[in-house]
C-alpha cells in the first residue's frame, strides 16, 4: 500500500532524517516538496533547519529560512533558535544577527 505524499508524510520523513543525522535527505525531501507543490509549513521548515544544524550546514539552514520568508511561511521561536544554533556552531555571528534581526518586527518572542 502506498502512502500519500503530503505535508504530514513529508514532515514525518524530514523529522526522521533529522533525528538520524541525514541532513541531505531532509533537505532533499524539502526541495522535492517545492517541485511537487506540496505545502510546506513552519514545522516542516523547522525540521529541515534543525537537520541542517545537526549536519553542520548553516548555509542550507539560511536558505530554508530565506525560502520561508519568500513563501510567507511564519517563523516561530523554534525557527529562530535553530538558525541561531546553526550559525553559532560555525561562528557565523554576522549571519546570525542578520537572520534574526527581524524577530521583533515579526513579533517572534525570544526565549529568556
Amino acid at each position: 500500500r502506498l502512502v500519500e505524499t503530503n505535508t504530514v508524510a513529508c514532515s514525518a520523513a524530514i523529522s526522521t532524517c533529522e533525528r538520524g543525522g541525514e541532513w541531505a535527505h531532509a533537505f532533499g525531501i524539502w526541495s522535492m516538496m517545492t517541485k511537487r507543490h506540496i505545502e510546506r509549513n513552519t514545522i516542516t521548515c523547522n525540521s529541515v533547519i534543525s537537520a541542517c544544524n545537526r549536519g553542520g550546514v548553516w548555509g542550507q539552514a539560511l536558505e530554508c529560512l530565506s525560502n520561508m520568508e519568500f513563501c510567507e511561511i511564519e517563523a516561530d521561536t523554534t525557527t529562530c533558535n535553530a538558525i541561531i544554533s546553526a550559525c553559532a556552531r560555525h561562528n557565523q555571528w554576522a549571519q546570525c544577527l542578520h537572520s534574526t534581526g527581524g524577530m521583533g518586527a515579526r513579533r517572534i518572542s525570544m526565549n529568556k
